[in-house]
């Protein structure tokens, strides 16, 4: 399989799908997730990054699964949390990942 590099942007729709795909954004700073997306993480699809672990991992669990996102601006930090409400390790569904931008921009 040969990736090719695809230009993207994020944009208001985007951060509303993602939304409605049960996550809470969470922002240490003030500026909006979609500008904070296009500066510190440019053509990163989030999106669809999101889609694939919902289409991956929602089948494989009947608890509740809890999903977030917190970022922040000054630090260029980006953490996803998609963890379901576990009783034991072997109940246990997490996908945690953190993102960080060492570009200096």
């Amino acid at each position: 399989m040969i990736l090719q590099p695809k230009k993207y942007r994020c944009i208001k729709a985007d951060v509303s799908k993602i939304k409605k795909l049960g996550y809470k954004i969470n922002s240490k700073g003030s500026i909006d997730f979609d500008s904070f997306m296009n500066e510190k993480f440019p053509n990163f699809n989030l999106l669809s990054l999101l889609r694939t672990v919902e289409a991956q991992f929602t089948s494989t669990t009947k608890k509740r699964i809890n999903r977030e996102i917190s970022y922040n601006n000054e630090d260029s930090f980006l953490k996803i949390e998609y963890v379901n409400e576990f009783g034991t390790f072997n109940d246990a569904l997490m996908f945690i990942r953190h993102f960080t931008n060492n570009r200096g921009d």
